[in-house]
């Protein structure tokens, strides 16, 4: 994505929040969690662990945010009340482990009822 289109990206994701945030105000009915975030992420695409890695480093510095790791991600998280925005870069191992952990799902079915 170009700076281009990352600019207008920018400016419409910032559109569709300002519009989700009147839709709320505007339908009182509409209901809310008391205890949940809303919730956005960022996953820097880049072609090697630690450029992705830097990025998250980049940018928690940028805001004064700890980078927290744990099992192959790094990510840092912006708090504003119940919004928060996280960016996370997940190493590659990671994401193959998950993904072969995940190829064995198929083959369990788990049958749940009363049965003799």
């Amino acid at each position: 994505m170009n700076d281009t289109q990352n600019t207008a990206h920018r400016a419409q994701l910032i559109a569709d929040l300002r519009q989700f945030a009147r839709y709320l105000e505007e339908h009182p009915a509409l209901p809310v969690s008391q205890h949940g975030v809303v919730s956005l992420s960022f996953n820097p695409i880049f072609d090697t662990n630690a450029e992705a890695i830097a990025e998250v480093e980049r940018v928690a510095a940028l805001h004064g945010l700890p980078v927290r790791r744990r099992s192959g991600q790094h990510f840092a998280t912006l708090v504003l009340g119940s919004v928060e925005y996280t960016i996370v870069a997940i190493e590659q191992e990671a994401e193959d482990a998950y993904d072969a952990h995940q190829s064995y799902r198929s083959n369990f079915r788990l049958h749940y009822g009363s049965g003799a």
